[in-house]
């Protein structure tokens, strides 16, 4: 089998790959090619977008701040640019994107374009207003309290935004240190939800166990990126704990914290 006859079907793959956006871009940073992936994460078709500059897509308060040429520079110099990027879908509505970009070189050595990998975190409507449904389920007449644990400074705000949109009382923490110093001095918290992976010592899962040593009875409730049975494989989750899966609409948070919230309180009419 040849080189060629060996690329075709990876080929293949990669355009057809529906979970993992995968856009090639040339040495100026425009689109080259666009798969699957690309299209259900924004919304965009191939033939819409070959040729566009990387910072079309960009929301507006990221153009300035992260100009394609500042990131490919980046990669350039260090190997790759690793960061968390709003980006505009064709629907005016807005995701947060985790982004890998990496320089492709040549035979020569030379940069020859960008492979860029994107997969979305956080999505966001324009105005980002509760709607009645959402509205009516949040628990408005006595406020309840939720620590948000997440690294990433941009998610972090963005959740505990539609939390508070909710009618809760929130806290945020940015690690698991800071997490457990919080829930030492804090004694009336309701419910942790806490991202799974997080740089430092201690992952999400290592939280909550310290958390519900602290606060027995706790209930706990986790976000990730990564699908549930992955993370039980890997012994980070039990099959029992509540995992909500990003991106999640703020319908599907608004459903799940009841939901936590509501089997914290039939735990404690069992004790």
């Amino acid at each position: 089998m040849t080189p060629t006859d060996r690329e075709a079907p990876l080929g293949s793959f990669v355009d057809n790959l529906p979970d993992l956006a995968v856009v090639l871009l040339d040495v100026d940073g425009k689109v080259l090619t666009w798969n699957a992936g690309a299209q259900a994460l924004l919304g965009y078709r191939a033939d819409e977008v070959v040729g566009w500059p990387l910072t079309r897509f960009f929301a507006q308060e990221d153009v300035a701040l992260l100009g394609a040429s500042n990131l490919l520079s980046e990669a350039r110099a260090k190997g790759r640019h690793e960061g968390s990027i709003w980006y505009r879908r064709n629907d005016r509505t807005q995701v947060y994107v985790q982004s890998v970009l990496s320089p492709i070189y040549g035979p020569d050595s030379k940069v020859v374009g960008y492979n860029n990998l994107l997969r979305a975190a956080v999505m966001r409507t324009a105005g980002d207003k509760p709607d009645p449904q959402t509205a009516a389920s949040s628990p408005k007449r006595e406020s309840k309290k939720i620590l948000v644990v997440d690294d990433d400074e941009q998610v972090r705000a963005v959740t505990l935004d539609q939390l508070r949109r909710l009618g809760y009382d929130v806290i945020a923490a940015a690690n698991g240190d800071e997490a457990l110093e919080i829930l030492g001095r804090v004694t009336d918290i309701d419910l942790l939800f806490t991202d799974i992976r997080m740089p430092g010592d201690m992952n999400g899962r290592q939280v909550a166990d310290e958390a519900k040593k602290l606060h027995p009875g706790l209930r706990v409730l986790f976000m990730s990126g990564y699908f549930p049975t992955a993370l039980v494989r890997e012994g980070i989750l039990e099959p029992t704990d509540d995992v909500l899966v990003k991106p999640y609409r703020k319908a599907e948070l608004a459903k799940r914290v009841v939901e936590a919230l509501a089997a914290s309180a039939r735990l404690s009419v069992v004790k």
